[in-house]
């Protein structure tokens, strides 16, 4: 004899995860300073439970968000992905989201740039061939920091590291290399 078992049930749309933007610029960020970024998560066409996330470089670090995670279909997250470069030049990184259906992944650039202390000053009445500029991490305790005086009465000081104060002074050199006293010490606090 013929059986006949009648059946009831619905269809279920397996949703799928999306990122925006698809990666991220971070532009230059100072050595030990943070550059902050926002991105959006989507489940589209059902909800998505997203696992975990990792990050290929170390300098990269997601904040505002915790896994295991679920978005309900067409609902949407919002999270900060953070750039701490640790040296100075280009770098680059990829976020990888794990979820129920699917793998979304990040591209992250950004650049570290390394602090740097710029001087001006005033230039002498008297006649003068150059300038020389003096820098120390203690009040009236200070080495030459250029190689020749220069006649600019502009300084730049890219060898500074973050998290130090320093004092600059400035000298005045004639055409016989008789140098003139300190200038008043310039305190500087490097981020």
């Amino acid at each position: 004899p013929a059986l006949n078992i009648p059946l009831t049930g619905s269809g279920t749309t397996s949703g799928q995860l999306t990122i925006s933007p698809a990666g991220l610029n971070f532009g230059s960020v100072l050595i030990g300073a943070t550059g902050i970024q926002g991105a959006t998560l989507s489940a589209t066409g059902g909800s998505v439970t997203i696992s975990s996330v990792a990050s290929s470089n170390a300098q990269y670090s997601l904040s505002r968000i915790s896994f295991p995670l679920t978005i309900g279909a067409g609902q949407s997250v919002q999270f900060n992905v953070a750039f701490l470069p640790k040296s100075a030049g280009s770098d680059s990184a990829t976020l990888s989201f794990s979820a129920t259906n699917s793998q979304v992944t990040e591209s992250l650039t950004g650049t570290g740039t390394a602090p740097q202390v710029g001087l001006t000053w005033l230039p002498s009445t008297s006649q003068v061939s150059g300038y020389n500029v003096y820098r120390g991490t203690a009040p009236g305790v200070q080495a030459k920091i250029n190689t020749a005086p220069d006649p600019a009465t502009a300084y730049t000081d890219t060898t500074v590291a973050p998290g130090t104060t320093y004092y600059y002074s400035a000298t005045a050199v004639d055409s016989n290399g008789q140098e003139s006293a300190f200038s008043t010490a310039a305190e500087i606090a490097v981020p």
